[in-house]
């Protein structure tokens, strides 16, 4: 009978202490998802950062529209009336580019250099 106590006491303290053992891991699992749910939050946050570097870094360099920006001109179309004008006939001639010459009353003068 005295094995049979020392046997059931024994049994009580493993009971005890795996109760306990399973409390501090369960807050430690509790703990580890925390932080990887910050890591996972992070690593996400880090991708959006590459993506977008690689995105300024290979795109073309030309001024074009994002199309995730909103447009200037929303689609006012509707409230504007587009009236047609009469032809107009243009006369307007441009003018010839060129090298005009200089004033007659400014004498010319011919300057010859020689370099030995």
């Amino acid at each position: 009978m005295k094995t049979e106590l020392i046997d059931i006491e024994k049994l009580q303290e493993i009971i005890i202490n795996q109760a306990q053992e399973s409390s501090v891991q369960k807050e430690q699992i509790t703990t580890q998802e925390k932080r990887i749910q910050t890591q996972q939050i992070e690593i996400n946050h880090l991708k959006e950062k590459i993506d977008y570097l690689i995105r300024q870094h290979f795109t073309s360099k030309s001024e074009k529209l994002n199309p995730n920006q909103p447009t200037l001109f929303e689609d006012n179309e509707e409230s504007i009336e587009v009236v047609e004008d009469e032809e107009i006939e243009i006369t307007f001639k441009r003018k010839r580019g060129g090298r005009t010459s200089p004033p007659t009353d400014i004498p010319r003068v011919r300057v010859e250099r020689r370099y030995q």
